[in-house]
């Protein structure tokens, strides 16, 4: 197994070393066998497309799964290519165009809980994270300030991460994802660890498609079936009353992608039960609908029954 490791990720980091246009010639290749000869989980999103979208025909189903998985291998190829990619060049191919918005709550609430799907590349949003300086409160000192301590408004950027079952695997994108100083934050550590950074400005990133136990709280319609819904995001939005906003990430051309957030909830504790979830449920799902291929299908999101 150590053999393998080591052999994979020579492998991986000599693939990623090719230009981008050769990449992603190896990602057209990959679907085809992906799609074509092994069928990786192709009954899974080919039911789940089915069952979301039950007014799509047997073609549309067919068409939005082969899309499915030729943004698939791209995501995997570009996972590929962060082993060796300048964080200059990954800034120039995810563009955040409504940093303000952030700056704005970090400069009045100093934290902010950023939710996202697994949609489009999901991976580069954890590991790049918005450029983000708090704001001071005395603008007129602010060049002053900045000389005598350049980190102090610095927004340190955490992502809440559920470990993969495969060590292996788990082990190599912990280390991506922390390439260009993103915090990794255990998913039991949440609320421990924003509490003892409290006060401090931050920048929390959590998944909000991720399926929980089969006793679940709180249940949903999500995509046309009933589905179980973690209250995290919720629980700690209310009990530090910190602002919500969806991450909205969408491709621009093959390669490049725009992030837009979108401003949930300013004051969560001012929301009734469950309408935080409601609302960014509702948001991924309005997002997905949208451009469906460009979700984790293959994902067994939907393995619980209530």
């Amino acid at each position: 197994m150590v053999a393998f490791y080591y052999l994979f990720i020579a492998t991986a980091w000599c693939i990623s070393l090719l230009p981008s246009k050769l990449l992603y010639v190896f990602s057209d290749l990959l679907y085809l066998i992906t799609y074509y000869i092994f069928g990786y989980r192709k009954k899974v999103v080919i039911n789940n497309l089915q069952n979301a979208f039950p007014e799509k025909s047997a073609n549309e189903i067919k068409c939005t799964a082969k899309k499915f998985y030729k943004n698939f291998c791209d995501i995997i190829v570009e996972t590929i290519m962060t082993l060796t990619i300048p964080e200059k060049e990954l800034r120039a191919r995810v563009r955040y165009i409504n940093s303000e918005t952030l700056d704005e709550l970090h400069h009045q609430y100093k934290n902010v809980i950023a939710v996202q799907g697994h949609y489009c590349n999901w991976e580069w949003t954890v590991m790049m994270g918005p450029e983000l300086k708090e704001q001071p409160a005395v603008q007129v000192n602010a060049q002053a300030e900045a000389t005598a301590n350049p980190n102090r408004h610095a927004v340190k950027h955490y992502a809440i991460y559920q470990p993969l079952s495969n060590k292996f695997f788990d082990q190599l994108i912990y280390r991506l994802r922390a390439k260009f100083g993103t915090e990794l934050i255990h998913v039991n550590s949440t609320y421990k660890t924003m509490l003892k950074n409290k006060g401090k400005p931050g920048f929390y990133q959590l998944g909000a498609d991720q399926t929980p136990p089969k006793d679940s709280e709180y249940w949903t319609s999500f995509l046309n079936q009933d589905t179980p819904v973690f209250l995290g995001i919720e629980k700690i939005a209310k009990a530090m009353d910190i602002p919500v906003v969806f991450i909205n990430t969408q491709r621009i051309k093959r390669g490049y992608y725009e992030v837009e957030f979108i401003k949930l909830f300013e004051n969560p504790k001012e929301t009734s039960q469950y309408e935080i979830t409601e609302k960014h449920v509702r948001t991924l799902e309005k997002i997905i609908r949208a451009e469906p291929a460009n979700w984790l299908w293959s994902h067994r999101r939907w393995k619980h029954s209530r």
